[in-house]
């Protein structure tokens, strides 16, 4: 199982998110880009970004109302959309969306947040890329990990190995062999790498974290 360390942009405005993606570029090979409208959670983030020019792969996780307008809007720059599954009143408009992505050639990404079953999820999880654990509530930086999202992690990672299992929120380095023994292979770091003084060195130590853990697993 490879593990791959992913920043995450909360973008304030498209000056401060190109300024992330240029600081992170050096160090991973994808990043993941919040983008919020205020309505599906209570925080809005910059949305001019359909003409970012990097060498990473952006994953887009949509924390909207409206995920088709965004899927639309992003599907010349992205490498992975990720909706949400409380984005949907129906499981059918969920498939209609899931479906749109693919149309577009674009990985598939499922998010649910910490309230959400996982089992909900389980009759779609072989029509996806990856799901995302989200083990915090939506919305904004800096809150501390649900630990229950430990368990969350191994319930989707039994139900398909295959598939790509991602947490977002709430991540330090102390989490990471936990998260790795878990069953995660996708590892999202906000602060803790973008905020370091040296993000080389912060994404470096995220890394043989993660290597340690899977070598003595």
């Amino acid at each position: 199982m490879k593990i791959e360390i992913v920043p995450s942009i909360l973008v304030k405005d498209k000056d401060d998110a190109i300024d992330t993606i240029r600081a992170v570029e050096p160090f991973v090979n994808r990043a993941q880009v919040d983008i919020m409208d205020g309505l599906f959670v209570n925080n809005r983030t910059n949305d001019d970004l359909a003409r970012i020019k990097t060498k990473l792969k952006l994953e887009f996780h949509l924390m909207v109302e409206d995920p088709i307008k965004y899927i639309k809007k992003y599907k010349n720059i992205a490498w992975m959309i990720i909706l949400h599954f409380e984005s949907f009143e129906t499981e059918e408009e969920l498939a209609k969306a899931i479906a749109l992505v693919k149309k577009y050639k674009i990985k598939i990404g499922l998010a649910i947040n910490p309230t959400t079953g996982v089992y909900r999820i389980q009759e779609m999880i072989k029509d996806l890329d990856l799901v995302l654990i989200m083990s915090v509530r939506p919305g904004f930086g800096g809150q501390n990990f649900i630990p229950t999202a430990m368990g969350r992690i191994s319930t989707v990672r039994a139900l398909n190995p295959k598939v790509d299992v991602e947490v977002d929120g709430g991540v330090r380095l102390a989490l990471v062999p936990d998260l790795v023994r878990a069953g995660c292979n996708v590892i999202v770091a906000g602060k803790a790498v973008t905020h370091q003084h040296d993000v080389g060195a912060a994404v470096k130590r995220f890394k043989e974290s993660a290597k340690k853990a899977l070598e003595d697993w």
